[in-house]
């Protein structure tokens, strides 16, 4: 298995332990190996999350086009940048 662990889940934009306290494997579909465990998110949590998202979107949405777009971009290229790791 991996040493990649992920333990807390990011909820309202902060990290903290799901309320279940529950892990999952992630498997590598092509070998079936395990190659992370990740926190699993609780039915709370997930409404936690739902209505946060919903709060953020109106920030969001008021946030000029230009700078969403920079964002976006910036993700890609991170996403990019650690995307063998």
């Amino acid at each position: 298995m991996s040493d990649h662990e992920f333990g807390p889940l990011l909820l309202a934009g902060h990290w903290r332990e799901g309320s279940e306290s529950a892990t999952t494997a992630v498997e590598n579909p092509a070998d079936e190996s395990v190659i992370a465990r990740v926190s699993v998110a609780s039915v709370t949590d997930v409404e936690t999350a739902v209505v946060e998202a919903h709060r953020a979107q109106s920030a969001w949405a008021s946030t000029p086009t230009v700078e969403r777009a920079a964002v976006l971009y910036r993700l890609a290229e991170l996403i990019e940048r650690d995307r063998e790791r």
